[in-house]
């Protein structure tokens, strides 16, 4: 894992400890949240969402955490997906 990076959608209390515990492997965390405010501890960069597909072009490993909300439905959807690196995988535990 180390030298991957590792990009967290929805920087919550959960999405801050998947950051965490991803960067005490050696990995890059960057991430995306709804307000671009404190950096949570391990996490490089914070885009807000509307720039999820940087986060995407930089991942190795995605993590999506976020409710299932009128802005966050189709967020990831085919268009977005395109912008991710070739062979990036996708963890999707939102609800």
């Amino acid at each position: 894992l180390d030298r991957c990076t590792r990009g967290v959608i929805g920087l919550g209390d959960i999405g801050s400890r998947v950051a965490k515990v991803a960067s005490s492997f050696g990995m890059r965390v960057v991430g995306c949240r709804n307000t671009v405010s404190a950096v949570p501890e391990g996490v490089e960069i914070v885009w807000p969402l509307e720039e999820v597909g940087s986060l995407l072009e930089e991942s190795d490993y995605v993590v999506n955490l976020l409710p299932s909300t009128p802005q966050t439905r189709g967020l990831l959807g085919g268009g977005t997906l395109r912008a991710a690196k070739r062979g990036a995988v996708l963890i999707n535990v939102g609800r």
